[in-house]
């Protein structure tokens, strides 16, 4: 599957789900994205549609973005990281990197806290999972039939 890299939007990649492989392809194919791609130090997450679903896989794992997934987001002000995990234990997976906003201070992610989807995609990711009509959005979007054989 194509997914583009989010906050690149002018790299693409090829990505074979579940199987952690992932290769840069040429910025053309990036109209047949179906979902999007996110790179951290600790690994990867990605929102994409298969068969019509549309799933969250951070390092391997995979939910289905169907509103009961259990997500959570949070800043720590002291340490200048944010916190996001997805899933129930035992089959749950958390990230812990440095906030979007540690080089600017926490104030602006206090003062203007949508601020957040815009700079961090696992806010991005919470919010996704929040909304039932941008869900479905992304989900038809990213279902329309795709033109592979270039």
């Amino acid at each position: 599957m194509i997914l583009k890299m989010l906050f690149q939007q002018d790299r693409v990649v090829s990505f074979l789900p579940l199987l952690q492989i992932f290769h840069e392809v040429s910025q053309e194919w990036g109209e047949n994205s179906v979902g999007c791609i996110h790179f951290v130090y600790q690994g990867y997450a990605a929102l994409y549609v298969e068969n019509a679903a549309l799933y969250l896989e951070v390092n391997g794992m995979r939910w289905l973005m169907d509103g009961k997934v259990s997500l959570s987001y949070a800043h720590d002000i002291e340490a200048g990281t944010t916190r996001f995990s997805v899933g129930v234990e035992p089959r749950d997976r958390a990230l812990v990197y440095p906030a979007w906003w540690k080089d600017q201070g926490p104030l602006i992610a206090l003062a203007v806290p949508e601020s957040s989807e815009r700079e961090d995609f696992f806010a991005y990711i919470c919010r996704v999972a929040a909304d039932e009509e941008l869900r479905s959005a992304l989900t038809d979007n990213w279902s329309k039939e795709r033109c592979l054989d270039r």
